[in-house]
């Protein structure tokens, strides 16, 4: 059973959102934190999309190690 998955967007092979698609597709209650230290034009627009498609939470890199232990602890209690 999984309860959370924690994804980067920007990634070799599989892209992030590619993989967050396929997750809420078969996977539709599993939550979702999205990161990404993408900084090129547009680079919002990858954590805008995550939420389009059903992430959770998304941070942005660098990101606070709190708040990012207080979403992670928010989605699995």
């Amino acid at each position: 059973h999984i309860d959370l998955v924690i994804t980067d967007i920007v990634m070799p092979g599989m892209e992030g959102l590619d993989l967050v698609r396929r997750i809420k597709r078969s996977y539709p209650l599993i939550k979702i934190i999205a990161m990404s230290g993408y900084r090129g034009s547009g680079h919002q627009d990858y954590l805008q999309h995550a939420l389009a498609f059903g992430v959770n939470h998304t941070f942005q890199k660098p990101f606070d190690a709190i708040q990012f232990l207080d979403a992670v602890d928010e989605l699995t209690t």
